[in-house]
This record gives C-alpha cells, structure tokens and sequence, in this order.
C-alpha cells in the first residue's frame, strides 16, 4: 500500500512539475479545458442528484477538489507566462530580485488554484447539505 503513496505522490509532483515548466502551453490549455469540462460535469451530476456527494468515499472528493485546482493552476500559468519563462540566464545585481517576484507570483498563482479548488469543495458539500 505505501508503494502505492509512493507511485501517486511521484505522480502528482511530476504533474505540478509539468505544469510549470516552460514550454507546456499545449499541456496547459488541455489541463485547462480538460479540468473545467470535468469541474462543470461534476456539478450537472451534483445539481440532479445532491446527495450524491455524501455517499461517495472520502478518496473521491480529491476529485471535487482537484479537478478545479488544476484548471486554476493552468489558467494561472497561461494568464502569466513570464512566470515559467523567466530569466533563469540573467546574472548581476537584479537578478535576485527578479527571481524573487518569480517566486512570488508562482506562489500567488498556486494559492488561487488552492483556494478555487477549496471553494468548489465547499459549495458541493454545502449544497449537498442544503437538500
């Protein structure tokens, strides 16, 4: 079974990692639209049965939860692509500070996708309560 961790956290950090990278913007328009149309079905199969949600095993709420994330962390990425271009070959006296608001702006853009992805748990369970 911790073999199976293992597998799944590799995984997810090579995903993330190809998200960032540089030269995925196919990746990342597919990630996008693949992660939205999975977002907006689940919510079409929410709307008609909201007690659905309630049943299903905790493992498959990382679905509820990172369908949206990876949307917003592609669309974040595409929105900024100076983030992953970046002047990883500049050198001098700005160069730090530069890399620095890289650094920011990564770490901006994956605490949106954290939130979106937050809020979208949290209207599914709240509305599956609400009915």
């Amino acid at each position: 079974m911790s073999e199976n961790r293992g597998d799944l956290s590799s995984w997810a950090s090579r995903l993330f990692d190809a998200l960032e990278s540089r030269n995925n913007t196919k990746a990342r328009v597919l990630t996008a639209t693949v992660g939205a149309l999975i977002t907006a079905g689940m919510w079409v199969v929410h709307l008609s049965d909201p007690s659905l949600v309630l049943a299903l095993v905790p493992f498959s709420w990382l679905l509820f939860f990172a369908a949206p994330f990876l949307s917003a962390m592609s669309i974040g990425y595409l929105l900024f692509p100076e983030v992953t271009e970046g002047s990883h070959h500049e050198t001098g006296p700005m160069s730090g500070y530069i890399h620095q608001v890289e650094a920011d702006r990564r770490w901006k853009i994956s605490v949106m996708a954290v939130a979106v992805g937050a809020v979208n748990l949290l209207f599914m369970f709240s509305m599956s309560r609400a009915a």
